[in-house]
């Protein structure tokens, strides 16, 4: 999660544009963690399309961002995985 922090942030700085596919785009447990470290462009599988666009929209960006340093640098799994859910609690629809 970090590496993948590191490369959004480095394109940011150098105006690149990144964009992710894969099972962790499609997955919307990680879409407020990918939001929040910059990611815009997201490649999801048809099947889950419905479920990311409806997180991001329901996102506050700004909130999530405070929360990543938090998240990146947790040392075990399961912090992670419980700080990944209370991101998801704390992104009430606009």
């Amino acid at each position: 999660m970090r590496l993948i922090d590191q490369v959004i942030k480095a394109a940011a700085h150098t105006k690149v544009t990144v964009s992710m596919c894969g099972e962790m785009v499609g997955d919307p447990r990680y879409t407020p963690l990918l939001l929040a470290m910059g990611l815009r462009e997201f490649s999801a599988p048809p099947a889950s399309l419905l479920a990311v666009k409806q997180v991001i929209r329901q996102s506050h960006v700004g909130k999530l961002q405070k929360q990543l340093e938090k998240i990146l640098y947790r040392d075990r799994p399961e912090q992670i995985t419980k700080r990944l859910s209370q991101l998801q609690a704390s992104a009430p629809p606009h």
